[in-house]
C-alpha cells in the first residue's frame, strides 16, 4: 500500500466536471496570470466550507441553469421535473459532505473567456489517508456573492448536469419499474447507502451493466471493499479504459493491477489537466 493511498474518492453526482481540461495556475510551474481580485472573491466562501460550513455550499447553489438545459432538451413532464430538483438538490448535499469531509485547497481561479462575471475554480480536495478529489466549479458572481451553476469531477469525466441529463436519458428508456429502480440506486449511492445499491445494481437491466455512468456508480459503491473495488475497476477498464477524460479512474485500475509504469504514465497525463499539481508527483513518489 502506498504511503500516498491512490484510490480515488468518486462522486458522480457530482461527476462534475468536466471532461474539459481547465486553464489553471500550476502549484509547480509558471502559472498563468490569474487576476487577484478573482481569488480573493472566492476566499470566503471556500475557506467558509474548510470550517466544516456544509451549508454555505448549498446556499451558493443556483441550480435553474441545470433546470433550463435538461428539462425542454429532455421535455420532462411536470412530474420529471420536480424528480430532477429533488435530485439535483440531493447532488448538492452529497457535495457539500463530501467537501467538509476533506480539504479545499484552490489551484486556480480564472475568468471564463469573454465573460467578466463567470469564472472557474480548479481544486484539489485532500482526503488524508483517504486520497484525492479534483473538481472544476464553474462559479457565477451576482452582486458581491459567489454562486455555484456546475461542476466537473475528474473522476467521472463529467458535470453535474451531465450528469443527471445522462441519468434521464436512460430512464426513458426503460419501463417504468425499471426507471425507479435506476434512480434508487443512484440516490443510494449519493447517501452512501452502498449495500442498498448494490443490491439494486444487481437487479438493474443488464445494459446498464455496460454503461459508463452505472460502472462508475458502482466503483463509487464498492471502493470501502477492495476486492470489489479491483472488480469493478477491471470492469470499466474492459469498456473504457482508453478514453482519455477517465485518466484518473484508470490510475488506480493500473495501481491495483500492479501495472506501475502505465499508472505513472497517466499520472503525468493526468497532471496536465490540473496543471501539475504538486500531489500528483507526491503519488508519483509513493509507489
Amino acid at each position: 500500500m502506498t504511503t500516498i493511498p491512490v484510490r480515488l474518492i468518486l462522486s458522480i453526482l457530482i461527476f462534475l466536471p468536466m471532461a474539459v481540461s481547465a486553464k489553471t495556475v500550476s502549484l509547480t510551474s509558471s502559472p498563468e496570470p490569474t487576476k487577484p481580485d478573482y481569488m480573493a472573491l472566492t476566499a470566503d466562501w471556500h475557506m467558509s466550507i474548510n470550517r466544516g460550513n456544509s451549508q454555505t455550499f448549498i446556499d451558493s447553489f443556483f441550480q435553474t441553469p441545470i433546470e433550463d438545459k435538461i428539462i425542454p432538451a429532455l421535455q420532462l413532464s411536470k412530474k420529471e421535473a420536480a424528480e430532477l430538483k429533488s435530485d439535483i438538490k440531493l447532488s448538492v448535499k452529497s457535495m457539500a459532505e463530501k467537501m467538509t469531509k476533506g480539504y479545499i485547497r484552490v489551484l486556480s481561479v480564472q475568468p471564463q473567456a469573454g465573460v467578466t462575471d463567470r469564472m472557474d475554480m480548479l481544486v484539489r480536495l485532500d482526503y488524508g489517508s483517504q486520497g484525492l478529489m479534483y473538481i472544476q466549479f464553474q462559479l457565477l458572481k451576482m452582486g458581491s456573492s459567489i454562486r455555484v451553476v456546475d461542476w466537473l469531477n475528474y473522476s467521472s469525466g463529467m458535470t453535474l448536469s451531465e450528469t443527471l441529463e445522462r441519468l434521464y436519458s436512460l430512464q426513458m428508456k426503460l419501463n417504468p419499474a425499471q426507471a425507479i429502480a435506476l434512480n434508487q440506486f443512484y440516490n443510494s449511492v449519493k447517501q452512501d447507502d452502498f449495500e442498498q445499491a448494490m443490491s439494486i445494481y444487481k437487479k438493474l437491466p443488464a445494459k446498464l451493466h455496460k454503461d459508463s455512468m452505472i460502472l462508475l456508480l458502482k466503483a463509487e459503491a464498492t471502493a470501502g471493499d477492495e476486492p470489489d473495488y479491483i472488480e469493478s475497476l477491471n470492469e470499466f477498464a474492459n469498456l473504457f479504459g482508453n478514453d482519455p477524460k477517465y485518466l484518473w479512474i484508470m490510475v488506480d485500475h493500473y495501481y491495483y493491477q500492479q501495472d506501475y509504469q502505465t499508472a505513472h504514465r497517466l499520472l503525468e497525463e493526468f497532471s496536465k489537466q490540473v496543471m501539475q499539481d504538486a500531489a500528483i508527483y507526491a503519488i508519483q513518489g509513493s509507489f
